[in-house]
């Protein structure tokens, strides 16, 4: 789902950089997209990411890991919430 908005919205001549994990840098770098590593669970890697930008889109998480809730919690719960932290920071209103 990922790729294909970040698609529709460099076709409509929005500016995208994707945030993701390290492992998935040349995936990302293949499609043509700026990237930044970052793990959404760690505040310290989305401190000033999103400075300067004009909108956030995140679609991070696990799905298909229901025997893992830690895993489950980190990055569903804790990291949703470090990313919607860091987008006020930077001044990023939330839009419902």
């Amino acid at each position: 789902m990922g790729f294909r908005l970040a698609t529709l919205l460099r076709e409509s001549g929005e500016a995208v950089v994707i945030l993701d994990l390290p492992s998935n840098a040349r995936k990302v770098q293949a499609a043509g997209f700026p990237f930044r590593p970052c793990d959404i669970r760690d505040p310290e890697d989305l401190r000033g990411a999103f400075d300067g930008v004009a909108a956030v889109v995140h679609l991070a998480a696990v799905l298909l890991a229901r025997e893992d809730a830690a895993l489950l919690e980190a990055v569903n719960h804790l990291g949703t919430a470090n990313v919607l932290r860091e987008s006020g920071n930077a001044g990023i209103r939330l839009v419902p």
